[in-house]
């Protein structure tokens, strides 16, 4: 990203330390956006993103360290990188501005160079963990896609599995089939004459037989194998 395109906030209370550090970084083509204290710069922040924001501790209201804290809390804007500028200069409090997830620190009164030093190097810091996070997000897609690319996998495998196993089952099913049939058709023909009872079951076989091969018929054009339950605990062949 051109440093034209960057946004930077300025929170401080002091009017003339906002308009020299709106100075410095306008003459290096950063966007500047201002506040005076920490209510204005939630409103700014509302409204749009930024790439840096330049913060001053001590400000009427919530400090500079409890408004960087609150910012860091939020997924919205806990990756924006934020550089504390105070004249407070003890080191407690320097630890205290890290500790609430401060960037990095710079004591006034300071240079144009030492500012735009360091706003350099945090906006360089911030762009490449920008595009470490855009690859972990890129990578997570493409890990969930080749989760569901091999779930389909597997489930290609199962119906051909499946498949192969209809087409050989029906294969041992059919020609006994065939042969009972046969056998039927004979009996009834030379049985003509026998009694009813004896016709009658010959001809709950062939009924049966015809059952049998709708549905080996019916095996045979599974295309995408689904189960149904039969019994509790357990399920069957969805047939259709």
């Amino acid at each position: 990203m051109t440093q034209s395109l960057l946004k930077i906030l300025v929170v401080d209370d002091l009017p003339e330390n906002v308009e020299l550090i709106r100075r410095y970084l306008e003459s290096n083509l950063y966007q500047v956006r201002t506040a005076a204290n920490a209510k204005e710069a939630l409103g700014q922040i509302r409204r749009e993103l930024f790439d840096l924001i330049l913060l001053d501790i001590v400000m009427p209201g919530m400090s500079g360290i409890d408004l960087c804290r609150v910012l860091k809390t939020h997924e919205r804007t806990r990756h924006i990188p934020i550089i504390l500028v105070t004249a407070v200069t003890q080191v407690k409090d320097k630890i205290r501005g890290f500790e609430a997830g401060a960037e990095d620190y710079i004591s006034k009164p300071f240079s144009g160079a030492e500012l735009l030093a360091r706003v350099k190097s945090v906006l360089r810091i911030k762009t490449l963990h920008d595009e470490m996070r855009l690859a972990n997000e890129k990578l997570r897609e493409t890990l969930a896609q080749l989760k569901d690319a091999q779930s389909q996998l597997v489930k290609n495998e199962k119906v051909s599995v499946i498949q192969a196993t209809v087409a050989s089952v029906n294969h041992e099913i059919n020609n006994p089939l065939c042969s009972i049939s046969l056998d039927v058709q004979m009996l009834q023909i030379e049985l003509a004459e026998s009694d009813e009872s004896v016709l009658l079951k010959l001809k709950r076989i062939e009924e049966n037989v015809k059952r049998i091969h709708r549905v080996t018929q019916k095996l045979a054009r599974i295309k995408d194998p689904s189960a149904s339950e039969f019994l509790p605990g357990q399920q069957i062949l969805d047939l259709g």
